[in-house]
């Protein structure tokens, strides 16, 4: 990671976070995840889960539509991205390891809960 992009990530508060503790066991085929890098998120959809690792492809709206097919990223069983120049054609600032040039690899973030809707007023 560049001097700049350290920079731009710790004036965000996103340098150096860590794995964000994501249960990958609870992730299945078909939902839809968000992948994060300090400042930046993107929207992509789980296609393979195994008890070592996460696959998601990026959905079309947040990646490039290539000849070489969808773009796939590889996590760990903590979340963060892990090789994947086999499967991924985009960027890959780290060694065949997807994420942004500014804050680094693409780690997953954890699925919003859903809150059930209430039939209440505000003030009732």
């Amino acid at each position: 990671m560049s001097i700049i992009g350290q920079a731009i990530c710790r004036v965000h508060g996103y340098f150096d976070t860590g794995a964000r503790k994501v249960d990958i066991s609870k992730l299945v085929v078909g939902q839809t995840v968000t992948i994060v890098s300090g400042i930046y998120g993107k929207d992509a959809r789980v296609v393979k889960v195994t008890p070592s690792e996460v696959i998601v492809q990026l959905l079309l709206a947040e990646g490039p539509i290539r000849p070489e097919g969808n773009e796939l990223i590889r996590f760990n069983s903590k979340g963060k991205a892990t090789y994947s120049s086999d499967i991924y054609k985009g960027n890959m600032e780290f060694g065949g390891v997807p994420g942004t040039f500014e804050c680094g690899p693409w780690e997953l973030e954890l699925p919003v809960e859903t809150v059930a809707p209430t039939n209440s007023a505000v003030g009732d």
